[in-house]
């Protein structure tokens, strides 16, 4: 009896399964694309689109608490974007960089590969230039995605990603234009 007992409690007491877990600070390489839609200007051009493509780096922090083999990692980040379009008006649109917190969910398929989805928000910081003159803003986004994970060595972790998001950005007349996000990244974090 007093072996099953002592049984019982290791098993309570001892995760099965702690692959992601803990502290991890992530450099993250961006491709990011952005279309804009023109709602002010339906002549825009034929396909009513602008886009733009970037690579650039960003740097990410979170914390996983592990499940079993499930976790969730709550997260802050900052991506320098670096896009820029030019809308129907002629304006220049400038998007610089994006900052804000949003959760990873995630299941453990072995001690060392992950997946799952994450989601949050943030905010986009901008400038648009008129013929006016420019002016400079920020604007609230949310996003969603998936993710991939792999631990390739003891406290070191290779990532992909894709996150969607839609923002409406206004120039200072009011004028409202859509852009759609779509951020691919490719990441290395230290686990500590």
């Amino acid at each position: 009896m007093k072996k099953i007992i002592y049984s019982a409690l290791f098993m309570l007491t001892t995760p099965a399964w702690a692959a992601t877990e803990g502290n991890y600070l992530t450099l993250n390489l961006i491709n990011t694309d952005a279309q804009l839609e023109d709602f002010n200007n339906e002549d825009f051009n034929p396909f009513g689109v602008e886009s733009d493509n970037q690579v650039s780096f960003g740097i990410a922090y979170r914390y996983a608490i592990n499940f079993e083999e499930y976790f969730i990692a709550p997260k802050v980040f900052f991506d320098y974007n670096n896009l820029s379009l030019t809308d129907a008006s002629n304006n220049s649109w400038d998007i610089d960089y994006s900052f804000g917190a949003g959760v990873d969910l995630g299941y453990d398929i072995y001690t060392d590969i992950a997946v799952g989805i994450t989601a949050g928000v943030g905010t986009y910081e901008y400038a648009i230039d008129l013929s006016s003159g420019s002016n400079s803003s920020s604007e609230g986004f949310s996003f969603a995605g998936g993710f991939l994970e792999y631990e390739f060595a003891d406290n070191f972790v290779a990532s992909i990603a894709y996150e969607f998001s839609k923002v409406e950005l206004k120039d200072p007349n009011n004028n409202i234009s859509e852009f759609e996000i779509n951020v691919f990244r490719a990441g290395i974090s230290y686990k500590f």
